[in-house]
């Protein structure tokens, strides 16, 4: 099955109620479809390009204390390879996720 994403970004002058923009105009910065695939990837692309740049401490620090979402990014990486999504409650494998980064590394 083929997934399509719709993403729309709509940046609004000002906002009085953050809640209720119905009445208020702003204008389309995207409104686009693209395959749910093509999305993961530029995600993990873009993390990747993150973690190389800035590694996961710099990674805080650079986003005012934040912490980089190793876990979720890890499975968006196991995504990609398997095509399917590990749940939360799965077990994984730490091996396995270091594999991943350390393969990040080595590219």
């Amino acid at each position: 099955m083929i997934r399509t994403l719709s993403i729309k970004i709509t940046i609004y002058e000002e906002v009085e109620d953050a809640y209720d923009r119905s009445k208020q105009k702003g204008e389309a910065l995207i409104d686009i479809n693209c395959l749910f695939i093509d999305f993961i990837k530029e995600v993990v692309r873009e993390a990747d390009q993150l973690l190389m740049t800035n590694g996961i401490l710099g990674y805080r620090n650079l986003w005012g204390m934040h912490e980089f979402l190793l876990s979720s990014y890890l499975q968006l990486k196991d995504f990609l390879k398997s095509k399917e999504m590990i749940t939360i409650d799965e077990k994984s494998n730490l091996r396995e996720g270091l594999r991943i980064l350390h393969a990040l590394v080595e590219e």
